[in-house]
């Protein structure tokens, strides 16, 4: 298969070599075939057959082939695959974003990380938690949007411009009525990742 002449970098424990070489292996080559499998590569001999089947040359091709018949699929045709990596890192990064902020209000709320992260006195953590937690639930909703958006590859793209215009509006309206430093928490990630995606639609 194409990914059969991946060199190894050598580990320091000899054990520990040993015991993940095997799984690594198998799974590269099962993703291999998957992939020439599902993503059939353009101008292919109709015998299904790689056009480049001997040497280690060819077996880099067809590896580099399956990389970008992989990529031009993932990313819906996008020419340029960093700036689709990027753009959706920054998705990922605000969904685990609010989903550390849904911890923090649903069950850190009257915690001592809690009160830190939020600048609260016991006693009005003590007084407003099940409001904490309802506000918490609704930032986990914008989490469970943009992992959605993710999850849908490339033709997510107005799912995850949908939920990041969300977050942008919430952030601002939470930085401008109870703290600025919202702002720049969720206001601004919200507003590169906004930037960026629009750059791959």
């Amino acid at each position: 298969m194409a990914l059969q002449a991946v060199h190894w970098p050598p580990l320091k424990s000899a054990s520990v070599y040993f015991w993940i070489r095997p799984p690594l292996q198998f799974a590269l080559r099962s993703a291999s075939v998957l992939i020439a499998s599902r993503y059939p590569l353009p101008n292919t001999p109709s015998s299904g057959q790689p056009r480049f089947t001997r040497g280690a040359r060819g077996r880099y091709r067809r590896a580099a082939e399956l990389r970008a018949a992989c990529v031009r699929r993932l990313t819906g045709g996008v020419q340029s695959f960093g700036m689709y990596a990027i753009a959706n890192s920054i998705v990922l990064f605000v969904a685990l974003l609010h989903v550390y902020i849904l911890v923090l209000e649903m069950f850190l709320w009257d915690k001592p990380r809690g009160l830190r992260a939020f600048g609260l006195t016991p006693e009005f953590a003590r007084a407003s938690k099940a409001l904490a937690a309802n506000q918490g639930l609704y930032n986990g909703f914008l989490a469970a949007g943009l992992v959605w958006g993710l999850l849908l590859g490339a033709g997510g793209g107005p799912v995850r411009v949908f939920f990041l215009g969300c977050v942008f509006v919430a952030g601002l309206y939470g930085g401008l009525t109870v703290n600025r430093k919202i702002l720049f928490i969720q206001a601004l990630p919200a507003a590169i990742g906004l930037a960026f995606q629009s750059a791959t639609l």
